[in-house]
């Protein structure tokens, strides 16, 4: 009989906190935008007509969107914060945890993170939803640490 590794469960998508230069700022209820992607070069090699050559490019990424309930102001004073030619890149730390406290945790490192939006609420009297902020963030790269 073949043996079998312990079974580990996926994280779930709900379970995160951010931390803003190592500081927790709070739970979002949303977070999109965590893409890596590798560019790829095309090189057409003279005398080789069967194929192109593609080869590894630039790294790139996509911006960070991140959506909470409206509940403090520290969004809105860092992206206040942020004027042109002062602009303080921050570190964010994105910590995905397990559905068992007791389980590790995965840790997104952002690196060079600065706000380069900041939405308030969608006001309207007569629905009954929650005040939610949303922010942009641009960035230099994030790193995955398990």
């Amino acid at each position: 009989m073949a043996e079998t590794a312990s079974r580990q469960d996926p994280f779930p998508g709900f379970r995160f906190v951010l931390e803003l230069n190592s500081v927790p700022v709070g739970g979002f209820s949303e977070c999109s935008g965590l893409d890596l992607e590798l560019e790829v070069e095309q090189y057409a090699e003279g005398g080789e007509n069967r194929f192109v050559h593609r080869l590894p490019g630039r790294r790139k990424q996509t911006d960070i969107v991140l959506k909470r309930g409206l509940s403090g102001i520290e969004l809105w004073k860092w992206c206040n914060e942020q004027k042109v030619g002062s602009i303080q890149p921050a570190s964010i730390g994105l910590l995905i945890r397990a559905y068992d406290p007791a389980e590790r945790a995965i840790t997104l490192e952002i690196h060079d993170a600065f706000p380069i939006r900041w939405q308030g609420p969608q006001l309207d009297a007569g629905q009954s939803m929650v005040a939610t902020e949303t922010v942009t963030v641009a960035h230099q790269g994030l790193k995955v640490i398990g």
